[in-house]
């Protein structure tokens, strides 16, 4: 996963608690840092998107378990919980809360909600640490 970030100076970037840095392997004077936590840069030099971002650089990396197509109300609870939707009151499923959000997203711009029911990439992935061990569920 990439994000904005620029690479600066290890000797000027005084990061607070709470804002991360990674050192480059190649130039242990240099760091990145990321824009989403640290747009006060010291340093000069323009913010980089994250097209460029070197796999170093990358703050979290992902392993792909599997990739199934699939029509979008198949979606099950479990799968609904998992997107990261929350129902708005103890009443309402996680499934239901999925179907808003979707619809939230998508009717506004012309595009297909709920009730086209299309076809969709189910993507199932896990995140993985900079050692190359796969993280446990739930991290």
């Amino acid at each position: 996963m990439r994000e904005t970030y620029k690479i600066v100076p290890a000797a000027v970037c005084q990061c607070g608690e709470g804002i991360r840095r990674k050192v480059s392997p190649s130039d242990p004077d240099s760091v990145a840092v990321y824009k989403c936590e640290w747009d006060r840069s010291p340093a000069g030099g323009p913010w980089i998107p994250s097209i460029f971002m070197p796999y170093w650089a990358s703050r979290i990396k992902l392993t792909i378990l599997e990739v199934n197509i699939q029509r979008l109300q198949d979606i099950t609870e479990l799968q609904a919980m998992e997107e990261g939707v929350k129902p708005l009151c103890c009443s309402e499923s996680y499934r239901a809360a999925f179907r808003r959000t979707w619809d939230w997203l998508h009717k506004p711009y012309g595009l297909a909600g709920w009730d086209a029911n299309p076809w969709v990439w189910a993507i199932e992935f896990k995140g993985v640490e900079d050692d190359g061990t796969i993280r446990a569920t739930g991290n």
